[in-house]
Formats: C-alpha cells, structure tokens, sequence
C-alpha cells in the first residue's frame, strides 16, 4: 500500500476536508520536529543570528537529498555547493536537461530579511560568490542594485510579449516574435555586449542572455530596462509567486514576526502543495509555536472566510472578520499582557483579582512529546503536592470548524491522562462572569 503524503495531508488543515484520520497524527509529529514520513521534514531557528547557519544547512542536506533521489551524485564538496546545485538543475549538461524547478526556497514575504529578495542575494551569495567580484567576473546590474551573473537562475516577474524587430528573441538563425509568461524560471547563459545602431552611430550595450524553461532553444537578450522591470533572481521566490507552479523540492522559511497576520490558510495551504517530492519547513521558534501557528491563524487574512462558498462543503461566511481575531493577541489585562479575546481578558482579570497566580498560552507538553497550548495554566498545591490545573475557555462552539478542533482537543487532553485536571467554560447563552468566578473560588481556592 502506497504511503500518503505527509506533505499533503498537511496541507488538509488549511483545505476544510479534516475527514482523514492520519491528520491528527500527523500535526502531532510535525510538532517535535525532524522528519515526518518520507517527504516532509521540520527545522526551527531561534532568530536572525541564528538563522544563517540553519538556512545554509538546510539547503545542503535538500539538496544532497534530491540528488539521491534523482540518481545523480550526492557527494557535496562544503565548498563547491554551487556544482551540486547545478548538477540539480541541469546546468552541466545539455540545454533539454535543464531542471530548473529542482529545489526553490519560498516564504510568504518579499521584504523583510527572511522575505524573498534577501534570500535571493544570500543564495546567489553563497552559489555564485566567486563570480560576482574579481577582476574578471563579468557581472549585469548596478553594484548598488540587483546584479545577475551566468550561470544564475532568474524569475519573469511580468509578462513579456517581443517582436521580431526588436531583435530580443533568437531562434538560432531568425530573431523572432515571442512571449515570456509572467512566472517563467530561466538561466543566465552569458553577460556581454551588444552593438547596436543608434542615431547613425554604432554603440555598445551590456545585456546578458538567458534561456527560459518553457522554450530552451530560444535566446533571449535581456537589456537594462528587460532586467529592471521584468526580472528577479530565482532561487527564492514568494508563496504568492509560486502558485500555479510545483517543483522537486521546496523550502518553505516561515518566520515569526508582526505580520504573522498575513499569513492564512489559503497561503499555507498553497505553500505545503507547492513541492512533489520533498518539503522543507524552516519555522522561527520552538515545536509550539508551528501547533500555535496551524491553529491560531488570524482569519482575517483569509478571502475565502470573506465568502460564502461550497468549496469544501457549505459555508456562510463570517460577518464582520476584522474584529473576529483568535489567532492574534490584541486585548490587554491588567497584568498589561496580551490575549486573544475579550473573554479570556476578562478570566485573566478575575484571576489577578482573586490573586490566583497563571501562565497564559504555556506549552504543555505530553508524555509523547506532543504539545498543547492551554488557555490557561494555574499552579496548585494539592494534597499529593505541587500540580497544575488547565482552563480552557471555549468561545465559538456554534462555529463548525471551532467545535471540530476543541472535540480533537479534548480528545488529546483525554489521551494523556490530563482530564482530572481540565477546567472547560464556554458561552453558550453568553460570558458568565458569575460563573467564572465560581470555577475559581471552587476549583482553584478550594
């Protein structure tokens, strides 16, 4: 029996059918990290001082992977990574073995210093470094800008129609007319120049050749306007760049930072489709903070929770989403920490107030390995000596979806033994704050 992709069935927590019952296995193994079937694996880095070293190993040991897989050498040299990476991509052999949607690096940001264009300069950096300076490296671009070297992979990031006149599109005997889709990878055959005549005058241009994917027997003479308005390095790209595509292999960097709100569902799911035979995942922060991630999006960032839709079975869409916010902190206490709802402000408060003491959102984690995020954690003395007690506050069980993941929650809890120790209020029929306090001065202060 053939094994299902992990890959893909990650990528069922952001397609609505949670029908497969591997997924809940499957999101706990994700959680400790490391590899996870045959096709998915997980890394984490700590933050910009520790991600260089992360990155750099991580597109090593992708790429020694995917040449085994293709049958092709596997032997790196640490200081030759370059000729691997080219061994990938075709680049050594003839022109119709190009392979260049190998292994791409994709992240849900362009600027930023884990979005796309630093990736880019990192990779090209790390790749073509030796090509770029000396004194007979023959480079395209401003030093203070975008600079291209051959062999470099690049990216069309706009449609490009040529006419023949133009003389931009060679067939090997004609210049001819011709159209380069926005989207389209290509490789970097040379850097030179060009005599062209201008004004009754011959004059000299620089400008570099590239071959793209769709059609490698064309060549097509990308000038300074071409590479400035139509054209970007290649080895990163953003999710959004890369749909529609697939390639070998994928790197997805998922950092944590202040616009984690752009990231949604629709996002991650088109980025965990992206790859066909193995998926990277490098996430900024601890096995926690990717369980926090798959089940605290912000739905706001989400077009398809804007819509009815019947998509993934009927859905009526969420009135007014912007201020519908689980998965992101935005209400004060007054312990000045930041929550994510105004329910769970208001438990936060009554417990200061009751001068219980707490831990919001700390990671629990199961004999297994495996790791939840209660609401809320309070220490208690028992007769057995110090214990903890788990408060989660359910505040949208009418939603489907909601109900769904608490029901795979509780069974979690259930699953490791915790139930004595799990304190469960809800609203339906509204926020109590009666019975809250209830629960605190009968559970807690007892």
């Amino acid at each position: 029996m053939q094994e299902k992709s992990s890959s893909q069935l990650l990528a069922k927590q952001f397609s609505e059918t949670h029908a497969e019952e591997e997924l809940d296995d499957l999101i706990d193994k994700i959680s400790q990290g490391g590899r996870v079937g045959t096709d998915l694996e997980i890394r984490f880095f700590t933050d910009e001082e520790d991600f260089p070293q992360a990155f750099d190993s991580l597109v090593r040991d992708a790429i020694v992977e995917l040449l085994q897989l293709e049958r092709l050498n596997g032997d790196i040299n640490s200081q030759r990574l370059w000729e691997a990476f080219d061994r990938l991509h075709g680049f050594t052999g003839d022109l119709s073995e190009m392979r260049l949607d190998a292994l791409e690096v994709i992240t849900p940001y362009r600027g930023g210093y884990y979005g796309s264009d630093v990736l880019n300069r990192r990779l090209q950096e790390q790749l073509r470094g030796r090509l770029l300076s000396g004194p007979r490296s023959q480079v395209f671009g401003k030093s203070s800008g975008r600079r291209h070297v051959s062999p470099d992979k690049v990216l069309q990031v706009k449609n490009r129609r040529v006419n023949a006149n133009e003389r931009l599109a060679w067939d090997g005997r004609h210049n001819i007319d011709f159209f380069v889709a926005k989207g389209e990878l290509g490789r970097v055959m040379k850097v030179g120049k060009r005599k062209l005549l201008k004004d009754g005058k011959w004059q000299e241009e620089k400008v570099m050749w590239v071959r793209f994917e769709t059609e490698p027997s064309i060549t097509i003479t990308v000038d300074s306007e071409w590479a400035e308005s139509y054209l970007d390095l290649g080895y990163a790209m953003t999710v959004h760049k890369a749909q529609g595509s697939d390639f070998g292999g994928v790197i997805l960097v998922l950092p944590r930072e202040d616009r984690q709100r752009l990231v949604s569902q629709e996002l991650l799911y088109t980025a965990f489709t992206r790859a066909r035979k193995r998926l990277y995942i490098l996430l900024q922060g601890a096995p926690a903070d990717l369980r926090a991630l798959l089940f605290g999006l912000w739905p706001g960032s989400s077009e398809y929770l804007r819509r009815n839709t019947s998509l993934y079975g009927l859905r009526v869409a969420i009135p007014d989403l912007d201020d519908f916010r689980p998965g992101e902190k935005i209400h004060r206490t007054i312990r000045e920490e930041l929550v994510r709802s105004k329910s769970e402000a208001l438990i936060a408060n009554l417990l200061a107030q009751y001068n219980v003491r707490y831990y919001y959102e700390r990671p629990l984690v199961a004999p297994d390995g495996t790791i939840r995020l209660p609401d809320f954690t309070v220490p208690v003395e028992t007769s057995y000596g110090p214990s903890e007690l788990y408060w989660e506050h359910l505040g949208m069980l009418e939603d489907p979806q909601y109900a769904w993941w608490w029901d795979r929650r509780r069974s979690w809890y259930e699953k490791h033994g915790f139930t004595d120790r799990l304190i469960v209020t809800d609203e339906r029929g509204g926020f109590d704050s009666k019975k809250i306090e209830q629960v605190i001065t009968e559970r807690i202060l007892k």
